[in-house]
């Protein structure tokens, strides 16, 4: 009895999906929302190519920007140190800031918002830094609707590789 019911049941979705009325055809909902999911993939893909490919603008179709809300605040660092001999080789920050590796480092170490926190780091980096070596960088940190701006070029460096020491006060006025 059950399965006598479930087969009519089959043969009625199958007329219902076969019939010349198209209203009540599921194919006809399945095609009118792949259609739609067309249209949106093409809208999607059509204006950053539109506007960086063929190089012409059109209003209705969006540009494609970096830094429209997220992205800003972070700074890209590339440290590297010249030897006497004048040349330069890109280190790995994390190996003097007590962190083998950028996955076990700690997020302020990661994370540097602000030139200010680059220098900082840099700083830290001079006082593990061999005598003879000296430290340059460049950093260039992500703007709202700028994007790359360069606060540091690599030309002035950051120390000499000379020993920070810090000075009690007794001993500056002395």
């Amino acid at each position: 009895m059950a399965t006598k019911k479930s087969n009519e049941q089959r043969k009625e979705r199958f007329k219902a999906m076969s019939s010349d009325n198209k209203s009540e055809s599921i194919f006809t909902r399945v095609n009118w929302r792949f259609l739609i999911f067309l249209f949106a993939i093409t809208f999607m893909v059509t204006g950053p190519f539109y506007r960086q490919v063929i190089g012409n603008s059109n209003p209705y179709l969006r540009p494609w920007i970096m830094f429209h809300g997220w992205g800003h605040q972070i700074c890209d660092v590339q440290f590297s140190v010249s030897t006497e001999d004048g040349n330069r080789t890109a280190i790995d920050p994390y190996s003097y800031l007590d962190s083998h590796s950028w996955w076990k480092a700690p997020k302020r170490l990661k994370n540097l918002n602000k030139p200010s926190e680059v220098k900082a780091q840099a700083n830290k980096i001079c006082e593990r830094l061999p005598k003879g070596n000296v430290l340059y960088g460049k950093v260039r940190c992500g703007q709202r609707g700028a994007g790359w701006k360069v606060h540091i070029d690599s030309a002035k460096p950051f120390c000499n590789g000379k020993k920070i020491t810090r000075r009690s006060k007794a001993e500056e006025s002395q």
